[in-house]
């Protein structure tokens, strides 16, 4: 079958593609038959600057220590990162963003427990 039936969606996601599988005939066919979308990922290394340049296009500054600090909360969740980011830029009303507001305002998201009854143990 050449076409796929119009109400099947076929959703494939992979790692990045290297040029040589990118030009395979299956690719090609879902390239021609429907909608290829590349997604590229933020390096974790890289999180603090992403974070600081997302700071200034919202015209608020950040230290160093502050994006990393939320970096270390998110664990890699960009949609964390830019909603603590603007909840931080209203926040800040203007200042420069700095550890004590991130420590005071963002959620350890990285931290979650999904058995909440035992949220008095102490974790290991």
């Amino acid at each position: 079958m050449t076409r796929p039936p119009p109400d099947t969606v076929c959703l494939v996601i992979t790692d990045k593609l290297d040029r040589k599988t990118a030009e395979t005939p299956w690719v090609r066919a879902f390239e021609q038959h429907g909608v290829c979308v590349s997604i590229g990922s933020v390096e974790t290394a890289a999180l603090p600057g992403w974070l600081r340049e997302r700071a200034r296009a919202l015209a608020v500054e950040m230290e160093p220590e502050a994006a990393q600090l939320i970096v270390e909360r998110v664990e890699g969740n960009l949609l964390a990162a830019k909603q603590e980011l603007e909840k931080l830029a209203l926040l800040a009303n203007g200042e420069r963003i700095g550890t004590e507001l991130v420590l005071r305002s963002v959620g350890d998201s990285a931290r979650y427990d999904v058995f909440p009854a035992r949220a008095g143990r102490r974790r290991r």
